[in-house]
């Protein structure tokens, strides 16, 4: 619902900050048909029909809602913690349900349980959606809790547990 753009290595960013309310109305009813969602659908058929007999294909890991407004607000985001946090509250549910709705999209495509996960070469038995979060590692642990925390619950609860994925130190936040 939002403008990005594909750079170089053809990852889609945001070249500029969008304004918050901007970011909380845009639209997101469509998701199969617009964005980059339609080639990953594309790739996923792709791999699930060529793959070697054997070979597990897993449902791409979801970028967790704060790495998905820290990118589409930028340096904004920090400062609207403190100055909207009913606002972005807003926006990580909004994300939230975005992320739900496309990873529910994703394994129906590959025919992967709700409940269970291909992470490389592991499998989880128990929890069916992998988050990355590596922007949670510039927040406080109050801050964690707050605004991160209830979101992650939310989806690890939908997909009866899950795997959280940070690159940096984190062992505080829990």
């Amino acid at each position: 619902g939002v403008e990005y753009e594909i750079n170089d290595q053809g990852c889609a960013w945001f070249p500029k900050p969008i304004n918050l309310d901007r970011a909380i109305d845009s639209d997101v009813n469509d998701l199969a048909g617009s964005g980059q969602v339609p080639l990953v659908l594309e790739h996923l058929r792709f791999f699930k029909e060529h793959i070697v007999p054997g070979v597990k294909i897993g449902c791409p890991i979801a970028v967790g809602p704060l790495n998905i407004i820290d990118a589409m607000l930028g340096a904004d985001l920090w400062l609207l913690l403190h100055d909207e946090p009913d606002k972005i509250h807003v926006l990580m549910a909004k994300i939230t349900d975005v992320i739900i709705r496309l990873v529910k999209l994703y394994k129906e495509v590959l025919g992967e349980s709700l409940s269970t996960a291909e992470i490389g070469p592991l499998y989880l038995a128990r929890g069916g959606v992998k988050i990355g979060s590596d922007s949670m590692v510039m927040m406080s642990p109050a801050m964690y809790k707050e605004f991160v925390q209830p979101y992650t619950e939310r989806l690890c609860r939908e997909f009866s547990g899950g795997y959280h994925h940070s690159c940096g130190y984190y062992p505080k936040h829990f």
